[in-house]
């Protein structure tokens, strides 16, 4: 979705910059020229970036519930974005938990199975356990509490390299 979206916009700064000015400075100079058509992307972005409802915010929104699934994102997304042109899921989409969304170059079918684990925002556990080698108590707190919100990783390993980076962080802050 996220790629599809980058080229979305894309596309409509391309057509706004190139497209539409160029040929609105034909216009303006009386320049003969065949008129270019080309697809607006406002509907389509309007879907994915609008607030509170659009498929991004629905997303966001539902990555902050934690009893959310993949099924309640789908029917959210078809509580807030039915009614809306670039946005289709008839019978057998909705019994595939998916939707599809009307781009610029086509239609594009999603599965809603998996988008919730793949939008969290967990940090690896490399960066938890970077975060408990601080020195500073403030730091390993903001550690100590991400670990128990919400991070699989197991307390951070001991060895002597990390020992080491505690005491040289110490020493030299």
């Amino acid at each position: 979705l996220c790629i599809n979206y980058c080229n979305e916009t894309l596309q409509q700064q391309f057509n706004s910059f190139v497209l539409e000015r160029e040929q609105a400075e034909y216009v303006a100079e009386q320049i003969l020229y065949d008129f270019v058509e080309f697809t607006d992307s406002t509907l389509c972005l309007e879907l994915i970036e609008r607030k509170h409802v659009g498929v991004l915010a629905t997303l966001q929104e539902q990555c902050l519930f934690p009893k959310a699934t993949d099924s309640t994102l789908a029917g959210k997304l078809y509580a807030n974005c039915l009614d809306h042109p670039c946005f289709e899921a008839d019978a057998h989409a909705k019994a595939e938990t998916a939707f599809v969304v009307v781009h610029y170059a086509g239609p594009v079918k999603y599965l809603c199975g998996g988008f919730l684990e793949k939008n969290m925002d967990h940090l690896s556990c490399e960066a938890v356990e970077l975060l408990a080698t601080s020195a500073e108590p403030f730091v390993v707190t903001l550690q100590s509490l991400v670990q128990s919100s919400e991070s699989p990783c197991s307390s951070p390993r001991s060895g002597p390299g990390r020992q080491a980076g505690r005491q040289a962080g110490a020493k030299g802050g």
